[in-house]
């Protein structure tokens, strides 16, 4: 059982309530915007790869 989608809370036989959606939502908030520059990293990496690759076939010059 992941913690991720659980508040914790004493009145609850487990301990556990299972997280409303707008709760869930603020948290994969904070997790996409922490994770931006990550992101921004890949997607650079894999155009930078795309372009390369189009250089080297000579469709670069085609389009």
């Amino acid at each position: 059982m992941s913690g991720d989608n659980f508040h914790a809370d004493s009145l609850c036989a487990d301990g556990f309530t299972r997280k409303c959606a707008d709760c869930r939502n603020e948290a994969e908030r904070i997790r996409y915007h922490l994770e931006a520059p990550e992101r921004a990293r890949r997607v650079r990496e894999r155009r930078a790869e795309r372009r390369a690759y189009f250089q080297s076939t000579g469709r670069y010059e085609a389009a």
